[in-house]
């Protein structure tokens, strides 16, 4: 990232022979060919430009990159907490359907819409509301139509191994409906990041990261015993994200705009046919190696409990 940021400098303060424009970032704006001295046409402007350019790469850089680093000393903390709390069983019990919820399906709902709505809105910000309409409604529909699924994939892991518990069905139903909050809140980020506010993304996940923690804590002490650890686990990571779908709307009708549910077939076959690459890319970065990583554990001792991980970025 800081790399990315000296090399835009290094590119915006080098002549250019082919620049007739002073209205360097925006050539359509200009109706005639200016002088031939771009060097000097541009610095009257660069002053002011270079004030906003560092602006927005430090706040669309830099703070989400401490966010995230905060993040992930909350969450390395919460795990080491929730280990304490739940044991080897538990803990891999929660981290088996966490893996199959918050993983697979939440990878395969995302289908890669938030590159593809970044991609089409930033241009053209007026299209923004159209697009975060239609990805929100393909989401929701691609995780619906997973339900059935994972319904099919517990019936056969139980003829395969052994049955899930009572407390793993209900952990993984209640982490297969955090799908639809989470829906809403990567639709609402990636409408953030067409606009370049990546620092308000940055700012909400942390929010809801600490919040999320400390309910968990709270649910890890009052929670008798290990089956209803795992279950409080799955609800507080529903609750998490509920609120981060809540906040992330709310500011976005606050900030951006304010957007009614559109449909339209045409633009949504696209978008589905021109995710899929972006979707087999997801899964081949992030199923790939954890699964490789929980096969390797299967290895050393094959209980489901070796596999402890935590597969995703999202509130579970």
């Amino acid at each position: 990232m800081m790399l990315s940021g000296a090399g835009a400098w290094v590119w915006y303060h080098m002549p250019h022979a082919e620049c007739q424009c002073p209205d360097f970032f925006d050539r359509r704006r200009c109706p005639a060919p200016a002088a031939p001295d771009c060097s000097l046409a541009m610095a009257s402007i660069l002053p002011g430009r270079h004030t906003d350019t560092a602006r927005t790469v430090a706040k669309n850089s830099l703070l989400p990159i401490a966010a995230n680093l905060i993040n992930k000393v909350v969450d390395f903390g919460f795990a080491v907490i929730a280990l304490r709390f739940l044991g080897p069983e538990g803990n891999g019990a929660y981290a088996f359907v966490a893996l199959i919820a918050g993983l697979y399906f939440l990878t395969i709902t995302n289908w890669g819409l938030n590159d593809l709505a970044v991609r089409e809105a930033a241009p053209d910000l007026a299209r923004a509301p159209r697009l975060f309409s239609i990805t929100l409604l393909l989401r929701l529909g691609i995780a619906t139509l997973l339900m059935p699924v994972a319904a099919i994939l517990v019936i056969g892991y139980s003829l395969i191994e052994r049955p899930l518990s009572s407390a793993e069905m209900l952990a993984l139903a209640l982490l297969m409906i955090h799908l639809y909050p989470a829906a809403l809140a990567a639709a609402c980020s990636a409408s953030f990041q067409a606009y370049q506010r990546m620092e308000v993304t940055a700012l909400v996940l942390l929010l809801t990261n600490v919040v999320k923690t400390l309910v968990g804590v709270g649910a890890l002490i009052i929670a008798p015993d290990i089956p209803t650890r795992v279950v409080a686990l799955a609800a507080v990571a529903l609750g998490a994200t509920m609120l981060n779908a809540a906040v992330f709307f709310a500011l976005q009708r606050r900030m951006l705009f304010r957007a009614s549910l559109v449909w339209d077939w045409p633009t949504g076959r696209e978008l589905l046919r021109e995710g899929f690459p972006l979707l087999l890319n997801s899964l081949l970065l992030a199923v790939f190696f954890v699964s490789m990583s929980c096969c390797s554990g299967r290895r050393l001792a094959p209980k489901r409990s070796v596999c402890t991980m935590q597969p995703t970025k999202s509130s579970i």
